[in-house]
């Protein structure tokens, strides 16, 4: 009888025992309780099971690729992590995914699912049957796809050039300023309240315009005109602006050659707008005598390696941060091109960009990667890939090339965050025969891009220029259009609705 006990004691003992780590899991008030103690689980390598409440191997989530999607869905997600498992279920952003497929123990592949609404960063979770959740932030997000619409073209009666803006006539909203290709003038298209342009307002000039500019030369706040001129003596002429969309001459200053590049900045800190100008091997600087006239004699700076002329293109911005006004220019045929850092007071040194695949015909200028200093995008006209992504690094200095996919022989570039999610995109436009090509590509990462996404346009498109008619709108673009035959020539604002 007494062996008899002991035997049934031992059993007793050896099921309370299981019971007992059993009920240590269970139990919501039991310090064994990882959901209790959390210092139970050995971060992080084991988790705590919120079915048992007992430590376990972890399942770990490192990264998605690519981090970022549209909000339409559809594009193939991978999953990076440890641990992972055929039964696991995936949700991103408070969704189920439905394809979910197990590559192996360290990656998972995924369709991201539609998400409308729901711009930037979500959680990625994955979820196993057994209980245990493994929640990720800071892994991706969604952005939306830029949205365009094309009201009804704008006949011009003239061959329109040179696109820029600026607010001409001070009412807050950009105006547009553009050349005609075949006649001594320039015209001012006032930015009206609904978002259309007023009938162009024209301006004579003393010669046909190979290069336009705009700038306060005289300090009023009104925007003025410079345009280069060609022989029989070539020069540039700058015009004042009066106000309400015209312009009365007011400097004439000889070059030496036709120029397309040129500028007006403030380059010597005293509040008026200074004439830059790329001049065969010069980069030449008239100061503003501050009413509309200038120095009688220009600060040249000698170009180290490179030419100027018609085909010339110049952006004066602040490229380093540094308050001072920089230059970056291209002459659309050698490798590389020379920027020049401002020193504020009208002096500049020359830096030599990295030598590319073929010659850079259009660039931008933009912060692509948040760090507040300014990158360079720039087409490759016919070579492939077409794009270059050129990231400034600390110390004015500029690391190789990052190749990107693009229309080839672009003509226009814009560096815009066209979908408002706070990141900048790339927008190219090549005025290939027939309805040209306009693309524009999300950044997923500041060196990484989605597949360019095509517009069409109406027929021969000749230049695109990037208008934001005032600072509660995101920004649109105008393309305009040089006619063939009957279809004449015109513009289409292309307005970005953009949710």
């Amino acid at each position: 009888m007494r062996r008899k006990w002991f035997r049934s004691a031992a059993v007793a003992a050896f099921w309370l025992a299981g019971c007992e780590a059993l009920y240590g899991g269970y139990a919501i008030d039991n310090s064994s309780n990882c959901m209790v103690n959390t210092a139970l689980c050995l971060v992080p390598d084991q988790a705590c099971n919120p079915q048992t409440r007992e430590c376990e191997p972890a399942i770990v989530l490192d990264s998605v690729d690519p981090p970022a999607a549209p909000t339409v869905g559809g594009d193939i997600l991978t999953l990076g992590g440890q641990r992972f498992s055929p039964d696991l279920r995936v949700r991103i952003g408070g969704i189920d995914v439905a394809n979910v497929t197990w590559v192996s123990d360290r990656s998972l592949s995924v369709v991201a699912p539609p998400s409308p609404g729901q711009r930037g960063p979500v959680t990625v979770e994955i979820i196993h049957p057994a209980g245990q959740t493994v929640r990720r932030d800071g892994l991706f997000r969604y952005y939306e796809q830029t949205q365009l619409t094309t009201p009804p073209p704008v006949a011009l009666t003239f061959e329109p050039r040179h696109l820029r803006s600026a607010d001409v006539n001070r009412d807050g909203r950009l105006d547009v300023v553009m050349s005609d290709g075949f006649d001594s003038k320039i015209y001012a298209l006032l930015a009206q309240a609904d978002g259309s342009l007023a009938e162009p307002i024209a301006t004579t000039t003393s010669a046909r315009p190979f290069g336009l500019a705009l700038g306060d030369v005289n300090g009023d706040g009104k925007p003025d005109v410079a345009i280069s001129r060609t022989g029989p003596m070539t020069a540039i002429e700058v015009a004042l602006g009066g106000g309400d969309g015209s312009f009365a001459s007011s400097a004439v200053v000889g070059t030496q050659t036709t120029l397309g590049g040129l500028a007006l900045g403030d380059v010597n800190s005293d509040g008026k707008a200074d004439l830059l100008a790329l001049d065969a091997l010069r980069l030449r600087i008239w100061l503003s005598n501050g009413d509309g006239t200038f120095a009688a004699t220009s600060r040249d700076f000698a170009l180290a390696y490179q030419s100027f002329g018609a085909s010339g293109r110049a952006v004066l911005t602040d490229v380093d941060g540094d308050a001072a006004l920089d230059l970056v220019a291209t002459n659309g045929t050698d490798l590389s091109f020379p920027i020049f850092f401002g020193d504020g007071q009208g002096s500049f040194s020359e830096v030599p960009s990295p030598v590319f695949a073929a010659p850079p015909t259009a660039f931008a200028v933009g912060d692509t990667n948040g760090d507040g200093l300014l990158d360079v995008v720039a087409s490759l006209g016919s070579a492939e890939p077409s794009t270059a992504l050129m990231l400034q690094t600390a110390g004015r200095g500029f690391r190789q090339p990052i190749l990107l996919a693009g229309p080839r022989s672009a003509n226009g570039v814009e560096i815009l965050d066209m979908n408002r999610d706070s990141v900048s995109d790339v927008v190219l436009f090549s005025p290939v025969v027939g309805t040209g090509v306009l693309s524009i590509q999300h950044a997923i990462t500041p060196t990484r891009y989605a597949a360019q996404k095509s517009y069409s346009l109406p027929p021969y498109p000749s230049a695109m220029l990037a208008w934001q008619r005032d600072k509660t709108q995101p920004p649109s673009l105008l393309v305009v259009h040089r006619g063939a035959g009957a279809s004449g020539n015109f513009y289409s604002i292309l307005s970005n609705v953009t949710p």
